[in-house]
């Protein structure tokens, strides 16, 4: 939008704000993936989500706050990131997405992205890698072969 007075979020904020809603739309219940996968070799993959702001970004929008700077409007924290049906509700259906409506839904996604996540890779972190691959470098150069107490069969059955 060339011209326009409205502040533009920053590439870096639409990022984070992609990563920390984990690919999803943070409108309650919806959870529609927000990137489009190409279906042909020379197409690209493309970014269907939009960054939706809870408080409006300029004088006139939706839940405009006049107390909040430029740099407040377009921070990660009055920004959600929606599928284009939601973005549109949002800014058109004023009386039941409210303030505390979308900052209460963009808290429960984003705090449901950052639980599954840590839940699906567990507490590693780098001194749990150095330690595995500390080990698994002692264990190739060893001339010991590794002894395994159960065959993997075995170990997947009992798991």
């Amino acid at each position: 939008m060339s011209g326009s007075s409205r502040p533009k979020v920053p590439v870096r904020i639409e990022k984070n704000l992609a990563l920390r809603s984990g690919n999803t739309c943070a409108y309650p219940a919806c959870g529609k993936e927000l990137t489009l996968d190409s279906l042909h070799p020379d197409d690209d993959s493309k970014v269907i989500g939009k960054a939706a702001h809870i408080a409006a970004a300029s004088a006139g929008g939706p839940r405009f706050d006049p107390q909040m700077t430029d740099r407040q409007r377009s921070s990660i924290e009055n920004l959600l990131f929606l599928c284009g049906d939601h973005h549109d509700a949002v800014d058109s259906q004023l009386s039941h997405h409210t303030t505390e409506f979308l900052l209460n839904a963009k808290t429960a996604h984003e705090k449901l992205v950052r639980r599954t996540v840590r839940s699906s890779l567990g507490l590693i972190g780098f001194q749990e890698l150095e330690s595995v691959c500390t080990s698994l470098e002692n264990i190739a150069s060893s001339a010991e072969p590794v002894r395994v107490p159960l065959a993997v069969d075995d170990k997947i059955a009992l798991n």
